[in-house]
């Protein structure tokens, strides 16, 4: 049925005029056209798109508060998802907002891995590529300040449409101010910058919010792991009609929580399978000679090198 719809959607943009390639994306100002304001009238009967300016002048606080709102914190909107995907430590939910036909997204998932190795692993630009396929790259363009980066993000064409690229605002932050075993939340949205113009070999698309949360959770099997949220709202430009691209949305942002837990399985745990300093720490409770506790040391962290390779040999056959 999916390929059914989207062979549709290939013809439909020469149908329908309508339908143009070089359409600007939804909502997005010049940064000469004003100051940059994210409202919070999209969480009010009939409210409005955030408005696309220059980082500089975005309220952070605001947009966390927006993502948190998404993802079921705080008095967010609860009303109009329906699940889309569903699995026991996985779920995507969807739901459409009237002020633009892009379906919002939301995803959960619990994952055997404690929030600052998650929140490490989704801000290592090196690493995107490992948990969703679509990205072709991401740079920095700037760290405006602490914890913030503005990236350029490249994404990969899928026939028949043209490759996409996003300039995003990043943000990170504890989930609880002043509580670091509250977890983290990232923010983004995308924003102008005049260092990376939109050019003609991607179409440039609108992300009008994107974040996860990742909180501390106690898991079925009983280990401490993360409860992750993540929401996901944007614009993808050009001639695919959003109805097309609506219906198939749900599998990438699965895919994501898929592939985190993966990860996590595959290199989170594998302390479960080393000494864990068990030499080091028998001989430290001993009071053995200086000599002795450091030898212990480096024994457990050969003997841990050694592990974790043959571990990572087994997970690539």
């Amino acid at each position: 049925m999916e390929k059914i719809i989207f062979a549709i959607g290939i013809f439909l943009p020469f149908i329908l005029p309508s339908f143009s390639t070089t359409r600007v994306p939804f909502n997005t100002i010049s940064s000469r056209d004003g100051p940059f304001k994210l409202t919070s009238s999209i969480f009010k009967s009939g409210g409005g798109a955030p408005t696309i300016g220059r980082h500089d002048q975005l309220n952070k606080e605001q947009l966390v508060k927006e993502v948190m709102d998404i993802n079921g914190y705080t008095n967010g909107l609860k009303s109009g998802w329906k699940v889309a995907k569903n699995k026991e430590t996985a779920k995507v939910w969807r739901r459409k907002v009237s002020w633009t036909p892009w379906l919002q997204i939301r995803c959960w998932a619990l994952v055997e891995a404690s929030p600052k190795f998650l929140v490490d692993l989704l801000l290592d630009n090196s690493r995107v590529q490992e948990y969703d396929s679509l990205v072709d790259g991401v740079s920095i363009l700037e760290k405006p300040e602490q914890n913030t980066m503005v990236r350029h993000m490249l994404y990969k064409p899928i026939w028949p449409t043209s490759p996409r690229d996003f300039v995003v605002y990043t943000y990170k932050r504890l989930l609880k101010p002043g509580n670091k075993k509250s977890g983290y939340v990232i923010a983004s949205q995308s924003v102008l910058s005049d260092t990376c113009p939109a050019t003609k070999k991607r179409c440039r698309g609108t992300i009008f919010h994107f974040g996860y949360t990742l909180e501390p959770f106690k898991l079925p099997n009983g280990k401490d792991g993360t409860q992750v949220r993540m929401c996901a709202h944007m614009d993808l430009a050009g001639g695919m009609p959003a109805s097309i691209i609506n219906f198939l949305s749900s599998s990438q942002p699965f895919g994501v929580m898929l592939k985190l837990q993966d990860i996590a399985i595959r290199e989170f745990n594998e302390g479960e399978l080393t000494s864990q300093g068990f030499l080091a720490k028998t001989s430290q409770s001993l009071n053995l000679p200086t000599g002795l506790q450091i030898c212990a040391s480096k024994i457990d962290s050969s003997f841990d090198t050694f592990v974790k390779s043959c571990f990572r040999k087994s997970q690539q056959r």
